[in-house]
């Protein structure tokens, strides 16, 4: 219960493949899964969501963009890069600014 909230992303995924929960009928929605987790742990955290898709056969990633004309949800499943860049962005403007760099 006294956990931070981002570590607790974690703790559910490996309590749901511990369990056997994770399976390729269910529907998994992880929502803004960057919220609360330091840069490193933000890419870990993609990482080991990829390794659990790895494991089930029909998974599909989607990501929601905001653009002038609202938000686009954009199908990512074959391509996750996009996924990757939005995770590590804070990183790259920590660094920046630890760095000086504009």
């Amino acid at each position: 219960m006294n956990v931070a909230a981002g570590i607790k992303y974690f703790g559910l995924l490996q309590r749901l493949a511990e369990n056997n929960q994770l399976k390729s009928d269910h529907l998994l929605i992880i929502d803004e899964p960057e919220n609360h987790l330091h840069p490193e742990w933000q890419l870990l955290l993609a990482e080991l969501i990829v390794n659990l898709v790895n494991q089930h056969k029909e998974t599909h990633f989607y990501f929601n963009e905001l653009t002038d004309e609202g938000i686009e949800v954009k199908k990512v499943t074959d391509d996750l890069s996009s996924l990757f860049e939005a995770l590590s962005l804070p990183f790259h403007k920590l660094e920046q600014t630890v760095l000086g760099i504009s």
